[in-house]
């Protein structure tokens, strides 16, 4: 049970790196 929201909050955590790789080389309008 612990295990899934260790691996969600990772999974979150690698989304909001990726929005803000993606921010910093397309700008979104």
């Amino acid at each position: 049970y612990l295990q899934k929201y260790m691996k969600i909050m990772e999974t979150s955590k690698s989304i909001q790196k990726w929005q803000e790789f993606l921010n910093l080389h397309i700008p979104f309008k």
